[in-house]
């Protein structure tokens, strides 16, 4: 999950793991709703966190390791 300061409506931060399993969580202090366009950067890095060789969801495909 994802949290950006202006997003249109933002879900409690104790909601988050009710949603399902959750493997990555960041918090930003600048970014909003169009958070790609506006910090990109952030996704970007979000994404190779997740995704990485020790990121939460590397491995979710069987012949893939990461990224």
């Amino acid at each position: 999950m994802v949290r950006f300061p202006k997003e249109i409506a933002p879900l409690p931060k104790s909601w988050w793991h009710t949603m399902g399993p959750v493997v990555h969580e960041s918090e930003y202090a600048k970014g909003g709703h169009f958070a790609a366009w506006e910090r990109p950067d952030a996704i970007v890095k979000d994404l190779r966190d997740m995704f990485g060789p020790s990121g939460g969801a590397c491995g979710v495909l069987p012949a893939r390791k990461g990224f």
